[in-house]
């Protein structure tokens, strides 16, 4: 009996993993348990040297600047993965295209976020908030490049792995700092040089790559051409990691950095739900623009791994945020059951969004769908958080997000479904003329 059934585990688990992308999506992942762990101890070891509050400026800070990065790379980044595993254009001629346009922009839009900040004062109130973020959205542009590259080239796990080393690098000098007394501030600009550091360390596999030499001829990719690219990403890009900010956004707004720091600590353990809603657009998105992805049969597969899975997370997290982050940090249940519904949802999402955005070219009708996914994920959202959160306190966060991920995902299969049927009669169409 335990011999059949052991078997059978491993025949389901052999063929879950059969696909070239189950195995780059169970590499990566992998790679992600480990940023994960990393992600953990960062918080954790912020709750206990500098406090709940400081967490919550932490949590704060990195989710506002991953934001911004997005608004001022315009995903440019993206695009150049996106070319780069089609293997029909130049790689340094998209390279230095992608970065010439990314320059750009990114310029244009912290000017921009200056002049707003000025005269708005966007951000929270704290030392050096918006010169750390500024700092940030600078070195990670140039780690993110590289990141790109190899991604193209379908380094999924490898590129990923670089985050351990900046991420390990910060945990060590969050203790280094806490140890002589420095000023919290001075950690947040710390974490820009590590993902500095992690950059240089990338570069032998960039160079490595860079140089191989490749005898087929290559396209040259047009301003125009990658302008429509990067908009089309950017607006599925931001329309996802809205989905982690705005509610940060609002909890500081309406509640405290305190209540943040609470929050981020439940967060931080049913992340590992949401990490593999980051490791989708990562593999996912550039395999479907070379792949034929079967909707339901996926996501039932998908489904019958996120079940348990979100419970044994649910149990974890009730268990262990207590015992990580202290006593002041208990009687989560019901935060951590919202958190880990909310983000079992944006699994769903995350994997839908992948295969729509990697397997469709840039088009009205595609940047329609995207405008209105855009609109549900910043206004939809704000307005919800700001009225949950405004009700019901720091669970309202949780709730805001799932409501409107799970709207996003029934329009989102019905889009692809959509797009699908009418790529299907304009091929007939063709046949028969």
């Amino acid at each position: 009996m335990i011999k059949t059934t052991a078997t059978k585990v491993k025949n389901f688990v052999q063929k879950a993993v059969s696909g070239t992308t189950s195995k780059h999506l169970l590499k990566t992942y992998f790679v992600y348990v480990f940023v994960a762990l990393l992600m953990v101890a960062t918080k954790v070891v912020i709750a206990r040297f500098y406090g709940q509050e400081e967490l919550g400026v932490y949590s704060y800070f990195f989710a506002i600047g991953s934001f911004l990065f997005l608004w001022t790379s315009f995903e440019f980044g993206e695009a150049l993965t996106q070319l780069i595993v089609k293997g029909k254009h130049d790689l340094k001629q998209s390279f230095w295209q992608s970065v010439k346009l990314g320059l750009l922009t990114t310029i244009v839009a912290i000017g921009i976020l200056y002049l707003l900040n000025r005269q708005f004062e966007l951000f929270a109130n704290y030392p050096f908030i918006f010169w750390s973020l500024i700092l940030f959205i600078v070195s990670y542009s140039a780690y993110y490049l590289l990141y790109s590259v190899l991604r193209g080239d379908k380094q999924f796990a490898k590129s990923s792995s670089y985050s351990l080393v900046w991420r390990t690098l910060f945990v060590i000098g969050i203790l280094f700092f806490a140890l002589f007394g420095l000023p919290f501030w001075q950690v947040l600009i710390f974490l820009s040089v590590c993902i500095l550091i992690a950059a240089v360390s990338m570069l032998p596999s960039f160079l490595k790559l860079w140089n191989r030499v490749d005898g087929a001829v290559k396209s040259v990719v047009s301003s125009s051409e990658l302008w429509k690219l990067a908009f089309a990403l950017f607006l599925v890009q931001v329309g996802f990691y809205s989905l982690r900010t705005i509610d940060i956004y609002v909890l500081e707004m309406l509640l405290s950095f305190s209540e943040v720091g609470y929050y981020s600590a439940y967060a931080s353990l049913t992340n590992v739900i949401r990490l593999l809603a980051y490791v989708f657009p990562v593999v996912v998105l550039p395999m479907a623009a070379v792949s034929n992805y079967k909707i339901r049969k996926s996501l039932s597969r998908l489904l019958m791994f996120v079940i348990p899975f979100a419970a044994l997370v649910l149990v974890g997290t009730v268990i262990f945020v207590p015992l990580f982050y202290g006593p002041e940090y208990a009687n989560g249940f019901w935060l951590s059951f919202a958190l880990v519904m909310s983000a079992s949802i944006l699994l769903l999402y995350s994997y839908s969004s992948s295969i729509f955005a990697g397997e469709n070219d840039v088009s009205s009708k595609y940047l329609w769908v995207l405008g209105i996914d855009f609109l549900l994920s910043i206004v939809g959202n704000a307005a919800l958080n700001y009225w949950l959160i405004g009700s019901y306190g720091i669970i309202g966060a949780p709730i805001a997000t799932g409501i409107v991920v799970f709207v996003k995902l029934l329009f989102l299969l019905g889009a692809i479904k959509w797009f699908r049927v009418s790529a299907r009669k304009a091929k007939n169409s063709k046949i028969i003329t």
